[in-house]
């Protein structure tokens, strides 16, 4: 588990140093998860490797989604598009995106729920709960501690004795929200609370009815759209000239949802250069 070890703290460095650089006033410490990662039972330690081997993320996906955060925070319900050069890994700063949630909570008290929307296909579905579950197995425990601690509760009215909590806890509360007990391993319960596919028909009232769900169990929506989550198998083969599927859904967004007055963000990752005229504008990170 020595590599495990090290990575979490990498990462966290990674982290924290975007963090200063971006004014966030939060720093992730690994240290509470620590412990258990030196004394792990059989079944962890296999679950955490798996999730080290096929979850772990760069130091170039943690900046531009730190910056991202920092973003989604100064600037509320202002959506917006990540022009990525990443391909493939852009999913890795997509699902990073998610510590947005605890993070604004802890600076700002707005609870934010994400949203990951992927094509309409069981099995892009089935890998984008597969990548969060990993991700939340791997990086799920790491401490979120405020510069400042302000003793803020966490969803479920709990606190770290620093003023912080973690990712998992932080979903926690949002999962007892809306919680519809499937029998599942409570990270498998997690990832397919906060994914959904892109049915039939407009985007728009898709993403309206989620808004209105997360709006009544007292959050606001992040809506996470990842180029590579939302890319059909059958497209996959597709011209580069054509648009992206992330460009193509913002095209397709009603312009009421991308309002500042609309509670909830849409935060979108593109591998293709944006149109001058689509939706929101372009974040250069």
């Amino acid at each position: 588990m020595i590599p495990v070890i090290d990575h979490l703290q990498q990462m966290a460095e990674w982290f924290n140093s975007s963090a200063r650089d971006s004014g966030l006033d939060v720093a992730l410490d690994p240290r509470s998860c620590l412990p258990q990662l030196r004394n792990p039972g059989m079944f962890h330690a296999a679950d955490m490797m798996q999730a080290y081997e096929h979850c772990r993320v760069t130091e170039e996906q943690v900046g531009v989604a730190v910056r991202a955060i920092a973003r989604i925070i100064s600037q509320p319900r202002r959506s917006g598009l990540i022009d990525s050069k990443q391909d493939e890994g852009s999913a890795g700063t997509a699902i990073m995106l998610m510590f947005a949630c605890p993070v604004g909570f802890l600076i700002s008290g707005i609870r934010h729920a994400p949203l990951y929307l992927t094509a309409n296909e069981h099995r892009r579905l089935g890998e984008a709960r597969g990548k969060i579950r990993g991700f939340l197995r791997l990086y799920g425990d790491i401490g979120i501690i405020p510069s400042y601690p302000a003793a803020r509760p966490d969803a479920q009215g709990h606190t770290q004795d620093d003023g912080g909590l973690d990712l998992v806890t932080y979903l926690y509360g949002f999962l007892e929200a809306d919680r519809y007990p499937s029998g599942q391993d409570f990270l498998t319960e997690i990832a397919s609370a906060v994914t959904a596919r892109r049915m039939p028909g407009g985007l728009a009232p898709n993403l309206e009815a989620f808004r209105q769900r997360a709006n009544g169990n007292g959050y606001e929506q992040i809506v996470i759209l990842d180029h590579t989550l939302c890319a059909s198998g059958r497209s996959s083969g597709a011209a580069p000239s054509r648009p992206g599927p992330v460009l193509h859904a913002f095209a397709e967004i009603d312009a009421s949802i991308l309002d500042e007055t609309t509670p909830g963000v849409v935060v979108g990752i593109s591998s293709g250069t944006a149109a001058p005229s689509m939706q929101g504008p372009v974040w250069k990170l």
